[in-house]
């Protein structure tokens, strides 16, 4: 991992089961593996991945996490609490009744210039009207 600008990290993940293989919104297979049509701006056709999104549903052991949005505030200030010992251990949390929390592989990916950190913070904005929690004190120029 190279070394982040100016301290800062873009912290991906999500929560159990909210973003499997073969979803409608589109997906990613790991490393890029093979190639899906599609992604979460220009999904793929509706049902080609259908089959693929049912498997994945159905080799759950639980049921997928949602979080109210009442509920994404403060797990936001909570993640932002804990990034760096996520960073360290990475993420294993598991709820009080045994299931887990967090989705499989979060990436702490290092910024690596101004415009990186631009880029990131207008990502994350961009996702605001799908829920995302923003907590930003960054100032474009």
């Amino acid at each position: 991992m190279s070394a982040p600008w100016n301290r800062w990290f873009h912290c991906i993940g999500g929560t159990y089961g909210s973003w499997l293989p073969g979803d409608p919104r589109g997906f990613r297979t790991r490393h890029h593996r093979e190639h899906v049509e599609g992604d979460y701006r220009n999904p793929p056709p509706a049902g080609i991945y259908e089959p693929r999104h049912r498997r994945a549903e159905d080799s759950l052991r639980f049921d997928p996490v949602t979080l109210r949005p009442d509920d994404r505030a403060v797990v936001g200030r909570a993640k932002r609490a804990a990034s760096v010992a996520m960073l360290r251990i990475g993420p294993k949390a598991k709820k009080p009744e045994g299931r887990p929390l967090w989705a499989k592989r979060a990436k702490f990916e290092p910024i690596r210039s101004r415009q990186h950190q631009l880029n990131v913070v207008a990502y994350i904005r961009d996702h605001a009207h799908e829920g995302a929690v923003i907590r930003s004190q960054i100032r474009h120029q």
